[in-house]
């Protein structure tokens, strides 16, 4: 069992050689056990204050002499920067979540604001900076992820101050300027005639070999582009008919079935390295050299459509529903961290085409096979109902309502028909295949 460490620390205070009393906060490191010791100021308020920073940094994994500085200290944004690498909210983050958004910083943050104080970061600045950006041809996207990345290390910066607001987060109308929902492009997919015409037509591709089998496999699983290039042979299971993706998006591992669009494109594959999709020589392509092969094949074909890699994976989620798969099923099939996303994309694809109003729960296919029944066993319940208020009526109008609820009750035809009508809403609803 893993020995958790203590955190020890204290304060007290020190007399400097000019005469003057001030408080100090050390604290025991936790990777050789050594004592070290900060300055914190010359009132013991300020000392404990520092020394709930210190044992918050300790808590975290971090080194406080990193994250804390003396009083007065000019910290530029490089220097929160470097220690930005180094704390808990970076360290933390995926690999591939470091990997982006280091070189976000050492391509865009470090070389236009790295030698301006954090404190001098105006709302000119930053504004002057984001627009820079977009001057470069950089799209919304890219500078909204460069902004939230700025937030993070602005909120550094405040920890290690330890007062004021984050400079970057008084950008109170960041949105306004630069909105998050540019005007979307339209989302196309194709129908299956459409997909298997576009397949025959890629077959006369000489120059890169794995452009057929690599399209036909994308739309054959509905992996994304970069999942399919990371899939490994040991990935694949032809024993029980699935694949495993491992690397995902959301970081969530998944099985997506095998089938025979699928299997056809692996048996296309000559190569057996470590990666499925790897040149004979060992080399792995890189996404961007099979689009414009798709782009060709698909004008030789008709499709006027505006096509990328990623429109073989819409049309392998939206055809999956149109033959029937319940939203979840395909909401799972596709990776995607909430069945609202799928929601949102396909409900939109197959507006008009298909009714997926349900609550994402059922198969629309189970709901309307038993609709029939269901009208069946309403229409015998009314039918009980008039009876039974036709009885009640003999005795007079006074007191029939009360007398038909009694006659209801005991009716075998009543209890009947209620038994009856449960059952179909029961196959309508509960019943109905998970989607």
């Amino acid at each position: 069992m893993k020995r958790l460490l203590t955190i020890r620390t204290n304060i007290y205070k020190r007399r400097t050689p000019s005469g003057v009393l001030k408080w100090m906060v050390r604290w025991r490191s936790q990777v050789n056990g050594q004592w070290k010791a900060i300055t914190a100021g010359i009132t013991k308020d300020e000392a404990l204050l520092m020394e709930a920073q210190v044992r918050r940094a300790l808590g975290n994994g971090n080194d406080p002499s990193l994250l804390i500085i003396t009083k007065g200290e000019r910290l530029t944004v490089s220097m929160v920067i470097d220690r930005f690498y180094e704390h808990s909210r970076f360290q933390g983050g995926r690999k591939l979540w470091q990997t982006e958004n280091r070189a976000r910083i050492e391509q865009y943050i470090r070389p236009a604001l790295g030698a301006s104080g954090f404190d001098e970061l105006s709302r000119d600045k930053l504004y002057k900076f984001y627009l820079s950006m977009r001057e470069k041809g950089l799209g919304r996207a890219s500078i909204h992820k460069t902004h939230t990345l700025l937030c993070l290390i602005g909120d550094l910066y405040i920890e290690i101050c330890n007062e004021g607001e984050n400079p970057v987060r008084r950008l109170r109308d960041f949105t306004k300027f630069f909105p998050k929902n540019a005007p979307q492009r339209e989302i196309n997919f194709l129908i299956p005639e459409e997909v298997t015409a576009l397949l025959k037509a890629l077959e006369t591709e000489t120059e890169n070999p794995l452009v057929l089998p690599l399209i036909q496999f994308l739309a054959g699983t509905g992996l994304r582009r970069g999942e399919a290039l990371a899939l490994k042979w040991t990935d694949i299971d032809y024993k029980s008919g699935f694949l495993a993706v491992r690397k995902s998006k959301t970081g969530q591992a998944r099985n997506i079935p095998l089938e025979e669009t699928a299997l056809n494109a692996l048996k296309q594959v000559k190569s057996k390295h470590t990666y499925v999709f790897t040149y004979a020589d060992g080399t792995r392509p890189h996404q961007d050299s099979f689009l414009k092969p798709l782009q060709k094949a698909a004008r030789h074909v008709g499709i006027d459509k505006r096509i990328d890699l990623h429109t073989l994976r819409h049309s392998y989620g939206s055809n999956k529903i149109r033959s029937g798969w319940g939203l979840k099923k395909v909401s799972m099939l596709l990776g995607h961290s909430e069945i609202t996303t799928t929601a949102k994309v396909y409900t939109h694809l197959l507006d008009g085409d298909l009714c997926v109003r349900d609550d994402f729960r059922f198969d629309n296919g189970a709901k309307c096979a038993n609709s029939s029944e269901l009208s069946a066993a309403d229409e015998f319940v009314s039918q009980v109902i008039s009876a039974a208020m036709g009885k009640a009526l003999e005795g007079g109008n006074d007191g029939a309502l009360d007398r038909a609820r009694a006659f209801m009750d005991s009716a075998t035809e009543f209890v009947k028909a209620k038994t009856q009508m449960q059952v179909a809403q029961g196959k309508c609803y509960t019943g109905a295949t998970p989607g």
